[in-house]
């Protein structure tokens, strides 16, 4: 029989615990014996609580009651990706189903409700139209592209259509294949751009109804494109799996990215922040997003998968709250992250979940939303399966007094003007003079008190050269009709005055006014029954 191997003898417990004990006590030695003082601060950095505190971290989504949504449409069906509505401060445009040619609705907003199959539409183009965008600057034109390689636009009368639009005010051809985007110049009238299957994008100048510069960089069909805050740059992707940052002007290529780990498929510009984001796919087929520095495209900054979901990607940004949002074609919910100049540079925030699928989604202006209930962004959801328009409103809570919001009352943020600041030049070879920053738009809330309910209405009046747009919410206080108009103007120009009329007090608040301060000047001017024509200068900004 084999004689077993002998083993040495295991050494006592608590040896082996003295040891192990030694060992920590040596790598512990070793971590705090650097010498290099930065080293050690990167150290404590690291070890710092990764919690970031963010104002915009309770951002709640809101779906409008089923009387103020839009029902009964019948949804274009088109596998095209892309959005197929477009919205501003007046109208609500979907792109539908037909047969024998491309149309869309042109609804006004207050006409909500259950919309009647024979409503009026826009039907001039012989193909399905893929594409359509509102003037930033003119809210009655409308330009839209179809599979028939033209381009079209359309002057939209007040108060909407009346009966079927057949006749476009231009129409542009340019493209020998069908055109699958157009895009608006943010800053300059009258400059539209087209990108078709035939990898071209046209310059159009619409005051003379022809194309002005041909960018032809493209090896394969453009999907997204993307303009920076003035204009000057616009970023395309496109299915040669390339993301590239073009001087629109010259139509030379700055800045060029061969994505392989990142095929991308939409891409937008973050505000001034000279970055951009990207929505694609990564090669394991996750849906996947990615952050660049526009000025090297070498490397991106970071990329994050999402999911594992086939849906495109459309991303978002709100400039003025640093929110990106992220909605995924046939998803139901909606992600929200703030954009940070410092690492990691997209914080998540939160999810809005709804049970229906999204086709798409259009974007209200900022100039149209509802300041008065706190509202950041406005998405308007479609859901083909039941042929809805539903309104999504992203709200910040803030404390609110019983009737008043005071949050509100102060200035708000700069928002972008419907002045624009150049128009297209025929003589000039890239369509346009210059490229500039736009006008700015500052709200500020007046106040305009009443004695009695049964009075006549005050009225307001100002300058209406200067004033951009109003908004009106009303409150009683203690049987006072107390009601908030905004007053938004460029602030390139003077400053407009206020005037108030019949016994009505019109009180510009300022942020170091309160409520409570407004209310004891009504309390005075209506005890001495003053005011019969009252002037106010706001003295900031």
């Amino acid at each position: 029989m084999a004689s077993q191997p002998s083993l040495a003898p295991l050494p006592p417990a608590p040896v082996l615990l003295q040891g192990r004990e030694m060992q920590l006590q040596t790598r512990q030695q070793a971590k705090h014996s650097v010498s290099d003082p930065k080293r050690t601060e990167k150290r404590e950095m690291s070890w710092r609580p990764q919690y970031r505190s963010s104002k915009f971290r309770n951002v709640y989504g809101k779906v409008a009651n089923r009387e103020h949504c839009f029902d009964g449409i019948p949804i274009t069906k088109n596998v095209h990706d892309n959005h197929f509505c477009a919205v501003n401060a007046k109208f609500l445009a979907i792109v539908t189903e037909s047969a024998g040619g491309g149309s869309f609705l042109v609804i006004p907003l207050e006409q909500t409700g259950r919309i009647e199959p024979n409503h009026p539409k826009v039907c001039g183009h012989q193909g399905n139209v893929l594409d359509i965008k509102w003037s930033p600057f003119i809210e009655n034109i409308i330009a839209s592209c179809s599979e028939d390689t033209s381009v079209r636009i359309w002057e939209i009368p007040d108060g909407g259509l009346k009966r079927n639009l057949t006749d476009a005010v231009l129409e542009l051809y340019g493209h020998s294949r069908r055109v699958g985007l157009v895009e608006w110049h943010p800053t300059a009238n009258n400059v539209l751009f087209s990108a078709g299957y035939d990898y071209k994008v046209l310059i159009w100048n619409l005051d003379i109804g022809e194309p002005v510069k041909m960018i032809d960089c493209h090896t394969d069909v453009i999907l997204c494109m993307s303009f920076n805050t003035d204009g000057s740059l616009l970023s395309t992707t496109c299915k040669d799996k390339k993301l590239r940052v073009i001087e629109p002007r010259s139509g030379r290529v700055l800045q060029e990215a061969s994505c392989k780990n990142h095929r991308v498929n939409r891409v937008v510009f973050l505000g001034n922040t000279k970055r951009l984001l990207t929505t694609g796919v990564s090669r394991w087929n996750t849906r996947q997003i990615a952050l660049w520095d526009q000025e090297d495209l070498s490397m991106p900054l970071i990329e994050e998968e999402i999911d594992g979901l086939s849906g495109l990607l459309f991303p978002f940004y709100d400039a003025d709250t640093h929110m990106l949002y992220l909605a995924g074609k046939g998803d139901g919910n909606i992600r929200y992250y703030e954009i940070s100049s410092e690492k990691p540079y997209l914080n998540y925030l939160m999810e809005f979940r709804s049970p229906a699928p999204q086709k798409g989604l259009g974007v209200m202006p900022k100039h149209g939303l509802d300041v008065s209930a706190c509202e950041v962004f406005r998405f308007y959801k479609l859901v083909t399966l039941k042929g809805l328009i539903e309104p999504i409103s992203m709200i910040v809570p803030r404390r609110v007094s019983t009737s008043v919001q005071i949050g509100t009352l102060a200035r708000g943020p700069e928002l972008s003007a419907l002045t624009p600041c150049l128009r297209a030049s025929s003589d000039s070879g890239a369509g346009v003079t210059a490229f500039l920053l736009p006008s700015c738009i500052k709200e500020v809330w007046v106040l305009h008190f009443e004695r009695l309910p049964g009075e006549s209405r005050g009225d307001s009046i100002a300058h209406p050269e200067t004033v951009q747009g109003a908004r009106l919410s009303c409150a009683w206080i203690r049987g006072i009709r107390v009601e908030m108009l905004a007053i938004q103007w460029v602030t390139n120009g003077p400053w407009p005055a206020v005037y108030s009329k019949r016994n009505t007090l019109g009180v510009i608040l300022l942020p170091t006014i309160s409520v409570l301060a407004a209310l004891n000047l009504l309390a005075i001017s209506l005890a001495h029954n003053l005011v019969s024509q009252a002037c106010f200068f706001p003295g900031c900004g």
